[in-house]
């Protein structure tokens, strides 16, 4: 039976993710070279001296910063995934309004459209199983 622990703070899923960022760096400057640190943060375009620290001693290389960029992007993907899924079960909606009234003349184009339905439906499964997973 596995042993429960409690939650360090509500929402949290206490994995400890190796991205947190928990661990603190301090070091003393002379005023004279914080100056010229706050002077090179304002020329930045970082919003935080810690995010310019970050960005002079990593580069574009910022770990945590390639992760949540990673995570945005996968979470980006699977929003579209879920507005084509909404789109289409619109458009399914709409075909079945028309089949329930039942008009001679546009059997033959809602036979089209539903043929247009299960193609694009056929693509998404496709691209679904082609995605390697942790992608988008």
């Amino acid at each position: 039976m596995p042993q429960h622990t409690l939650k360090k703070a509500p929402g949290r899923t206490n994995d400890d993710h190796r991205y947190r960022r928990t661990l603190r760096f301090e070091m003393r400057l002379s005023p004279v070279e914080y100056e010229a640190l706050t002077q090179a943060w304002a020329a930045s375009d970082c919003n935080s001296l810690a995010r310019h620290v970050r960005a002079r001693v990593f580069g574009a290389v910022d770990p945590v910063a390639v992760f949540q960029q990673q995570r945005r992007d996968e979470q980006q993907g699977r929003m579209q995934v879920l507005a084509a899924l909404c789109r289409i079960g619109s458009n399914v909606n709409q075909i079945a309004h028309q089949l329930n009234r039942y008009d001679p003349k546009s059997a033959q184009v809602l036979g089209e459209q539903l043929q247009v339905v299960r193609t694009a439906l056929a693509q998404i499964a496709s691209q679904q199983q082609e995605t390697p997973k942790g992608q988008p």
